[in-house]
C-alpha cells in the first residue's frame, strides 16, 4: 500500500523556499548558462592555447634560421651573389653581352659586321612591376634576343660560337644562316653569317618568402652546376677589336 506524501503547511513551504530556493536558482542558472558562456569560453581557451603552440613553433623556426644565417661567412655570401649576377643578371645584360661577343670575336679572329638587341620594354618601375606580376614563378628566367652579323672562315665561325656558349652571362645560339662569299675580290673561304642568339637573365621576385619558412638546401647537383658555371668566361669591360689581315669588307657581300 502506497503511503500518501506528507502534507506541508504554508509556513513550512515558505521556510523550505527560503533555505533552498536561492541555491536552486543558482544551480539552474549555471546549467542554463553552460551552452552560452562556459562552452565558448572553453573553445576560446583551447584556441588561444593552439595559437601559443603555433607561435612557439614559428619562433623556434626563426631562431634556427637566425642561428644558421649568423654562421654564414658574409664575404663568401656576397661573393657568391656577385658571381650569380654574372651568370644570370637581375636586369637585361645588354652591355655585358656586347662585351662578351666582342671579346670572343677577337679571340676567334672573326669580324662582327653588325649587332642588334631586342631588349623589350624599358625597365621603368611600372614596366618592371607589370613584368614581375606576370611571372608565375619567383626568379623566373627571361630571354633577350640578339641578332649579329659575322664574317670569317669556317674555322673562325666554329671557334666563335664555341666560345660564345662558354661565356657569362649565359648565351645560346638560336639560328645561324650562312652566306658564301660572292665577291671575287675577297678571299673565297670567307663566310658571312647572320646569327640569332638568346641572352638569359633573371626576373626579380615579387614576393618574399615567409620569415619562418625554412631555407632551401643546396643539393649536390646544384653544387656541381656551380662548379661548371665557374669555368665559364666573364668579360666585364670593352676592348678594341683588332683588325685581321686581310680585314674583310662587310659591304662587299
Amino acid at each position: 500500500m502506497i503511503e500518501p506524501l506528507p502534507a506541508y503547511s504554508r509556513d513550512e513551504a515558505k521556510t523550505w523556499l527560503k533555505i533552498w530556493g536561492l541555491p536552486l536558482l543558482i544551480v539552474l542558472a549555471i546549467i542554463i548558462s553552460v551552452p552560452f558562456i562556459a562552452i565558448p569560453q572553453l573553445k576560446s581557451i583551447l584556441s588561444n592555447r593552439q595559437e601559443i603552440i603555433t607561435a612557439r613553433e614559428k619562433l623556434a623556426a626563426i631562431a634556427a634560421k637566425v642561428d644558421f644565417l649568423q654562421g654564414l661567412n658574409l664575404d663568401s655570401l656576397n661573393s657568391q651573389v656577385a658571381f650569380l649576377e654574372t651568370v644570370l643578371p637581375s636586369e637585361k645584360p645588354v652591355f655585358l653581352t656586347l662585351a662578351s661577343i666582342q671579346a670572343q670575336a677577337q679571340k676567334a679572329q672573326a669580324f662582327i659586321n653588325d649587332i642588334s638587341f631586342s631588349p623589350g620594354p624599358l625597365a621603368t618601375d611600372s614596366a618592371t612591376q607589370k613584368q614581375v606580376s606576370q611571372a608565375p614563378v619567383p626568379g623566373q628566367t627571361a630571354e633577350m634576343d640578339i641578332s649579329a652579323g659575322v664574317t670569317g672562315d669556317k674555322s673562325q665561325m666554329l671557334n666563335l660560337f664555341g666560345l660564345l656558349i662558354q661565356t657569362r652571362p649565359l648565351l645560346q645560339p638560336k639560328t645561324l644562316i650562312l652566306n658564301r662569299n660572292a665577291n671575287p675580290e675577297t678571299p673565297i673561304d670567307l663566310i658571312r653569317a647572320q646569327a640569332e642568339l638568346i641572352a638569359y637573365y633573371s626576373l626579380p621576385s615579387a614576393n618574399l618568402t615567409a620569415i619562418d619558412a625554412p631555407l632551401p638546401e643546396i643539393t649536390s647537383n646544384q653544387q656541381a652546376m656551380m662548379s661548371t658555371l665557374e669555368n665559364l668566361e666573364f668579360v666585364a669591360t670593352f676592348g678594341a677589336i683588332p683588325a685581321t689581315e686581310p680585314r674583310p669588307n662587310p659591304f662587299s657581300f
